[in-house]
């Protein structure tokens, strides 16, 4: 406690001297930078700027916050549904002028990101990208995956129309061992599994002046098909056939998004507009059924589901120049809803029983303001100091299987103080108060029926809020960058799985379960290698270490499924007199185990590995073939049951694993 108070007195009551001079904060990055890479898109160039990684801003509340880390010709982005690196992949890489890394003075503490990318498009002209990939897997099926955009103008009018097509196959075999207390297999599951997916969606903008400003619009729908199928045979003790499992998923869901900004300059203010509606429908079926040894109904569970999203936001931004900083204003109202309705039935053999689950019909509406400012003070040549306040206040209400309503409000202060070195390189420290997005799934009952998991909803939870510092060192050699990072949060109201009891019955539900604190470590290096001609090499790694109190065995422990730790490796080799370029990529991920009442389990992803080829040797077009998944990694799944819950007697051990098999792809890229 004696820490919260404290940062946030030193964030509103900092007030350091004013200087001369202006801290360049931005490195410009021109197109002649990327040119040996051969850049397609926006996308291809973001990948190559030396020190910088997309951050997509999945948890962040708010627009500015859920644009992540990217700007487009100055303006935060006005999306969500659509996802930043689906827009950058949109826009064609001749219709960009520069990239700007800026650092430090001039983020925005309304999105929390210390280093933005801001992406500067040239005007005039027209220019299109296309895309087809096919992917080819282990069991012979061929994927296709297609996209194209056209970027023009039209007079004064600038537009932009896209269309894309997605067909995804994953395959994967394994097998699941079932052990007793006493480490005796019980049983053996061999699994075979496929998932199907098809995706279509279109997209397109228009920016147009009008009167002393400009109007950007743009608009997005998709529809999304998507099929499980598994099944696994049951084999005892004995290795003998016991019986046979199915599990069926299918799924729909169809999204729109619709945005406006409108921008203008007012004497020395430039003001921003903006509003973003997007609704989303989903429908989801799931089928799990057993059979006994004789092939006869053991047990079936039926899931079906029907959610309907919406989220409505207006924004308004007015910021300034000043002689030694600037001044920015900004304001935010916001409607968010969830309407879901679950339905569980089982049967065992006598007929289906429909299971009453706490929240199976929930909707769950909040209304949300927010009012912020920040000002950012050039102090000397070197050293730049920004502070920022909002406050926060938002209205949840509850309606269906629970019926709630309630206020909550919250102060959001901030610093960061950057002090450069030489030309380049750069040190920050900074301090914010973070209010983490609700997911309103946690408000209503959720099913995984291969999983073996279902979950209560929780009309009371609150969201996570965390005060967080962190110091991060950025230096610049020639075309390579090394950041360093080491951060720490105090989080309040942590989100975990906690026990919810209705009737008698025992479920897990997402809970806000106490205090909590992540400490950790980020590091990235990227590149050229001198001693290997047109190579480049990027290491990264994210290291945390996160601790809550157990709600149950009020022990000290993880916080259920957050990041242990990352890794990234990639190596790419341009030989540009043959328009030839080849490279290897890692990539691996650890995760903290989920602890449920009566269970914990550890899940680890598979490692992805990638080597891949690409030239553009064949004409006005780029041709990459890569080999995916070649390693044979597992993806797996250790689970501790314990009788009745995890503060009784260990009863039972299950291990899963299972192989998705090498795939092949042919992508073929192209502008006209």
């Amino acid at each position: 406690m004696k820490l919260r108070v404290l940062l946030a007195a030193v964030t509103v009551f900092s007030t350091p001297a004013l200087g001369q001079g202006a801290a360049d904060q931005t490195l410009v990055f021109e197109p002649d930078f990327f040119q040996r890479f051969v850049p397609q898109t926006a996308l291809d160039m973001v990948e190559r700027v030396p020190g910088f990684s997309i951050d997509q801003g999945e948890n962040r509340r708010g627009l500015a916050g859920a644009a992540g880390n990217i700007l487009i010709d100055g303006r935060v982005p006005v999306i969500k549904g659509q996802g930043i690196r689906g827009i950058l992949r949109r826009i064609p890489a001749s219709t960009v002028e520069r990239l700007e890394l800026i650092r430090g003075s001039g983020t925005s503490a309304s999105n929390s990101q210390s280093v933005i990318l801001n992406i500067i498009r040239r005007q005039g002209g027209g220019s299109g990208v296309w895309r087809a990939t096919f992917d080819y897997t282990d069991d012979d099926r061929l994927s296709p995956n297609a996209d194209v955009t056209w970027a023009g103008q039209s007079g004064s009018i600038e537009y932009r129309v896209s269309g894309d097509f997605r067909k995804w196959h994953d395959p994967r075999s394994g097998t699941e061992d079932t052990f007793d207390g006493l480490d005796i297999l019980e049983e053996r599951l061999t699994e075979e599994s496929v998932r199907d997916d098809e995706r279509i969606g279109l997209s397109g903008e228009i920016k147009t002046p009008i009167g002393l400003g400009e109007l950007l619009l743009v608009g997005a729908f998709e529809t999304r098909e998507g099929r499980t199928s598994e099944m696994s045979q049951v084999l005892n003790a004995q290795n003998t056939i016991d019986g046979l499992e199915l599990v069926l998923s299918d799924q729909e869901n169809e999204s729109g998004e619709f945005s406006a900004n409108y921008s203008r300059q007012l004497g020395e203010w430039r003001t921003e507009l903006s509003a973003l509606f997007l609704a989303e429908r989903s429908d989801t079926r799931q089928e799990n059924t057993e059979f006994d040894s004789g092939n006869i109904l053991d047990e079936r569970a039926i899931e079906a589901e029907t959610s309907d999203d919406f989220e409505g936001i207006l924004r308004a931004v007015a910021s300034r120049s000043v002689a030694n900083g600037a001044w920015s204003f900004e304001g935010e109202v916001a409607f968010n809803k969830l309407d879901k309705s679950l339905r569980l039935t089982e049967d065992d053999g006598s007929g289906p029983i429909l299971i009453d689950l706490p929240g199976a019909n929930t909707l769950v509406e909040e209304t949300r303001s927010e009012f912020g400012v920040t000002r950012s003070w050039d102090v000397t040549s070197l050293w730049n100091v920004e502070t920022g306040l909002a406050y926060e206040h938002s209205r949840l209400s509850n309606e269906g299987d629970f019926s709630d309503e309630r206020d909550l409000s919250y102060w959001k202060p901030s610093i960061q103080i950057s002090r450069k070195f030489g030309d380049d390189d750069q040190v920050r420290f900074r301090v914010f108060r973070d209010v983490d997005q609700l997911d309103f799934e946690d408000f209503a009952a959720g099913v995984e029926l291969d999983n073996e998991n279902i979950n209560a909803g929780n009309a009371d939870l609150l969201p996570e809020t965390s005060w967080r510092a962190e110091i991060a060192a950025d230096w610049r050699f020639g075309d390579g960058a090394l950041e360093l990072s080491v951060f720490g949060w105090d989080i309040a109201e942590a989100q975990d799985f906690a026990l919810f009891i209705a009737d008698g019955e025992q479920f897990d539900t997402r809970g806000n379960i106490g205090d909590g604190t992540i400490y950790g470590l980020s590091a990235r290096l990227e590149t050229p290698l001198s001693f290997v001609p047109g190579g480049t090499i990027v290491i990264g790694g994210l290291w945390q270490d996160s601790e809550v109190e157990d709600p149950l065995t009020g022990e000290t422990r993880a916080q259920s499924e957050t990041t242990k730790a990352t890794y990234e490796f990639e190596f790419r080799q341009d030989f540009e007199t043959m328009a030839l370029a080849w490279g290897i990529e890692f990539e691996r991920e650890e995760q903290a185990p989920e602890f449920r009442f009566d269970r914990v389990t550890a899940a680890q992803d598979r490692d992805h590995m990638r080597i891949w080829v690409e030239t553009t040797a064949f004409g006005n077009f780029k041709v990459r073939l890569a080999l995916d998944d070649f390693t044979g990694s597992l993806q797996t799944r250790d689970r501790q049951r314990f009788d009745p819950n995890r503060l009784g007697a260990f009863d039972q051990f299950e291990r899963r694993e299972r192989e998705q098999g090498p795939s092949l792809s042919l992508r073929l890229q192209g502008v006209f």
